[in-house]
């Protein structure tokens, strides 16, 4: 698979990925970085993962690190447990329309 991130937009294979409810971005982020917003193309290799963060301009990830081999990974995520909007002060922000959601 080939993986781009353009303006924020996350492609694999050339079609962009639906991700309004995992990917989360801040407009106002005053520590953007290049990689973060635009990266690639890169093409994962058999038997290794691009791994990104929910929190994409907080997230050291697979943009940073490379590749996860597939032996690294133990378990899959199934639910979202927890989900806040950590740009409203606790315990406000609380974003219940993703408490316990199951993730595809």
């Amino acid at each position: 698979e080939k993986l781009e991130i353009r303006n924020r937009v996350v492609y694999v294979n050339d079609v962009p990925l639906k991700e309004d409810i995992y990917g989360r971005h801040d407009p106002d982020d005053k520590y953007r970085r290049e990689v973060r917003d635009d990266f690639g193309p890169v093409v994962i290799p058999d038997g290794k993962y691009f791994m990104m963060g929910d929190n994409r301009e907080n997230s050291h990830d697979s943009r940073f690190w490379g590749f996860l081999d597939e032996r690294g990974i133990i378990g899959r995520a199934f639910v979202i447990y927890w989900s806040r909007d950590a740009s409203v002060p606790f315990p406000s922000g609380i974003r219940f329309e993703r408490f316990a959601h199951l993730v595809e």
